[in-house]
């Protein structure tokens, strides 16, 4: 019970679990995951086909209300509904919503799309007008007071005037085959979009093995333990999640040669369910037409043997069922209805079943054994005997439930016979009016409408018969009372005359018990009937593990402008351990990628291309990383680019190579781009002379070159004694390495008779520094152009 209250609890939390509206979502973290879905039967997204397909189509269209977990109407699409009584009608208010292309969606969609369900014969007596853009009003000639519980869940799904279905829904059609539908995350729906990124519901799945016990390829634990799918669709018997699978056919089979089991090996999610197991009495039949007769049989069933309340329970995951609505259902439950048990009666260590209430019961009524055959008959002395039909042993291997039935049923002195069939021949012979008592198995809703289709006269899953004007007119308030005040009472005498007068007996409710991936995703919804509803579709996302950790590295720190290098990024986990898939989105100038994917071993390269540049720059690089269950992560780095460094080619020419003191001599410097041979003009050009300070001059001492790459100095000595000198010229320009080159002028002195010319010493020493200087600038290039 305490579960129970928990999930009510959820139903007020549940709608603030669906993602809030987002213009742009970031990538990874609680966002991302494709859910597969497997099902027995081939989804469809035909609204007029909605109650075979209600799973699907609850996620993939809006509806103007929605069941939550407790039952109840929640907001959807209307924001608020207003009752009239009176007027038999109900105006729904729309919130502002579109369709996926962005209009709006409006009242007179509404209108439209309910007047497609009357012409399908899916809702009758109703007639919805759009009083305004966002207000439409449905007015009633019949019915209504199940309007909120069950049309009004029904999808919107059809514009004004169109006859095709359009998805609308916190999930959208991304593609179908003959037996996949695949929904995909709608960004523009009013709620925000869900988590998961996609819904793959796929069919043809089975959990029927072969004759030896071997699974099938299409078998669907199978493919949930091998990661083929995340969820089964349908919900489980004992049997599914207990038989072994050896997964060989389609799977590969095991590598340790060990079959599993779901129960072992796959998450387990066990509910209340909406399916009952019930002993169903023809109430035309005499005796059977006296409600005495039917209540003594209902409390002849033992409901404890069957469930296990005392331990080694015929039918595991059930709960006893003392109406046709399950009590987990407390919004619609009748605490009050009669509860019947067969009372144990302690001898030693062992409770006995004792059937001393019902037989007495059955004696003050007048039902006696007057032929003394064992068995009663009726008050009047007539005997009768009845067949129970039940499945076979092949349907369901559970049959000692059925053996107690027709055991407790000859303890009370009733001569009951069983035969067993196949599910479709029972229900043939039932249909056909041809029985007399009968044990199947009846799906139940969250609203308790149902409770007219089984029970009202006429209906046709009225399979036990029942005509009752005093019923009839209970269950046409539950149908018609737009009052919910009125409705609910309606409810709970429903519930309370069916325990009182017994046309069907409830024995049993199944509970909701479905398989799932328990460790990629989390955020399932329990509610009654499973975790298989809208609410978990919309709040699911992928199993969160913790921060991720992402650097970026770049293999040369340093560049020239046209060259480049790698770059590696490499995602982690909290642990240290590689993340492989991580998505990654670059930004910075030069990157070859704006987005990437890591590999198996958390890397991924991308390369930087190095700008021109005048001057040094640093370029800086980013990336964020992301990937569903992960925080997002960033990590920065940079790359220096230096200018690209070109050389000149540096030629010093002289007009003599010897003049006389006071003379004059040209000194011309040519520079030439060593990389396009072609002149360099406004390059910088500076002298220097060696020896200085004797006599030598250059003037101008330094200029630019012209547009050919020439600059033009003269040159000019006047010595004592005969000397050598050697003249430098540095060149310098932007974006270019200084270059230097010499000439040498001798120079005749002013006196004196001429010498052999040689050499002085200054000149000697002159021209082995000037040597030295040309062999450290060349090295000083080589060193360069190495460089990063």
């Amino acid at each position: 019970m305490r579960r129970l209250m928990l999930a009510f609890i959820l139903a007020a939390l549940v709608l603030p679990l669906v993602p809030s509206p987002s213009r742009a979502l970031p990538a990874g973290g609680m966002y991302g995951g494709d859910l597969v879905v497997a099902l027995q039967a081939a989804p469809s997204l035909d609204p007029t086909q909605f109650a075979q397909n209600s799973v699907v189509q609850a996620v993939a269209y809006d509806s103007l209300v929605r069941l939550g977990p407790d039952q109840t109407p929640l907001q959807s699409l209307a924001t608020s509904w207003a009752v009239n009584v009176p007027a038999r009608a109900i105006t729904m208010t729309l919130r502002t919503a579109t369709w996926p292309d962005n209009t709006a969606i409006t009242a007179q969609d509404v209108a439209w799309t309910f007047g497609k369900y009357a012409t399908a014969n899916m809702v009758t007596g109703v007639t919805p007008v759009a009083t305004s853009a966002t207000t439409v009003q449905f007015t009633f000639t019949s019915g209504g007071g199940d309007f909120l519980g069950n049309a009004a869940t029904f999808p919107i799904a059809w514009k004004n005037l169109a006859n095709a279905y359009t998805t609308n829904g916190p999930f959208i059609l991304g593609s179908q085959n003959a037996t996949t539908i695949r929904l995909v995350a709608n960004d523009r729906h009013w709620g925000g979009r869900p988590y998961l990124d996609s819904v793959t519901f796929a069919s043809g799945y089975t959990l029927v093995t072969n004759a030896d016990d071997s699974t099938r390829a299409s078998d669907a634990a199978c493919a949930l333990l091998k990661g083929t799918v995340s969820l089964i669709g349908w919900p489980l018997t004992q049997t599914d999640t207990s038989a072994s699978r050896d997964c060989a056919a389609g799977f590969g089979g095991w590598s340790n040669g060990v079959n599993r089991t779901l129960g072992q090996s796959a998450g387990i999610k066990e509910e209340p369910g909406l399916q009952f197991l019930y002993l169903g009495i023809n109430a035309q039949r005499a005796p059977l037409t006296d409600p005495t007769l039917r209540r003594a049989l209902t409390m002849a069933i033992d409901r404890d043997l069957i469930v296990g309340t005392y331990g080694n329970p015929i039918e595991s995951k059930t709960d006893i069922a003392d109406s046709p609505v399950n009590q987990a259902n407390a919004a619609w439950f009748n605490a009050s209805v009669p509860r019947y048990r067969v009372p144990r009666t302690v001898q030693g260590p062992t409770a006995s079943p004792d059937l001393t209430q019902v037989n007495a019961f059955l004696d003050a009524a007048g039902y006696l054994d007057r032929d003394g055959d064992g068995y009663r008959d009726t008050p009047a002395g007539t005997p009768f005997n009845f067949t129970l039909l039940t499945y076979n042993q092949a349907t369901d291997p559970k049959v000692a439930k059925y053996a107690d039935l027709v055991t407790k049923f000859h303890s009370i002195g009733i001569n009951v016979q069983q035969q067993e069939h196949p599910p479709a021949d029972l229900r043939a012979i039932v249909a056909s009016d041809a029985f007399d008592l009968f044990v199947d198995i009846q799906d139940a809703r969250g609203d308790p409408a149902f409770l007219s289709e089984i029970l009202h006269t006429g209906s046709a899953r009225n399979v036990v018969n029942l005509a009752s004007p005093a019923l009839d007119a209970i269950l046409d308030r539950t149908r018609d009372a737009l009052d919910p005040a009125v409705r609910h009472q309606a409810v709970l005498d429903a519930e309370g005359w069916i325990g009182r007068q017994v046309p069907l007996a409830p024995i049993l409710y199944y509970r909701a018990v479905h398989a799932y991936n328990r460790t990629a995703y989390e955020g399932w919804i329990e509610e009654i009937g499973g975790i298989v509803n809208f609410w978990t579709f919309a709040a699911l996302h992928v199993t969160q593990r913790g921060r991720l950790t992402v650097t970026m590295d770049p293999l040369l720190p340093t560049v020239r402008s046209g060259e480049g290098t790698d770059v590696l990024v490499r995602a982690r986990d909290a642990d240290d351990n590689p993340v492989a898939g991580v998505d990654l989105e670059f930004s910075g100038a030069g990157l070859a990628d704006t987005t990437g994917t890591t590999n198996v071993q958390g890397e991924f390269t991308t390369h930087f291309d190095a700008p021109s540049v005048s001057a040094p720059n640093a370029f800086p690089l980013n990336v964020s990383a992301a990937k569903a269950g992960y925080e997002g992560a960033n990590a920065a780095a940079s790359v220096t680019v230096n200018p690209l460094v070109r050389a000149f080619v540096v030629t010093v020419t002289k007009g003599k190579a010897t003049i006389g003191s006071g003379e004059v001599t040209t000194v011309r410097v040519s520079v030439i781009d060593e990389e396009t041979a072609s002149p360099v003009a406004g390059a910088t050009v500076a002298f220097s002379m060696n020896p200085s300070g004797l006599g030598a001059s250059v003037t101008p001492s330094s200029g630019a070159t012209d547009s050919t790459g020439f600059f033009q100095a003269d040159f000019t000595g006047d010595v004592a004694v005969q000397s050598r000198f050697v003249v430098t010229a540095t060149v310098a320009a932007a974006g270019f390495e200084d270059a230097q080159a010499t000439t040498t002028i001798e120079v005749s002195a002013h006196t004196a008779a001429p010498v052999t010319p040689g050499l002085d010493t200054i000149s000697m020493v002159a021209i082995v520094a000037a040597l030295a200087a040309l062999y450290g600038a060349r090295q000083r290039r080589k060193w360069l152009e190495q460089k990063p």
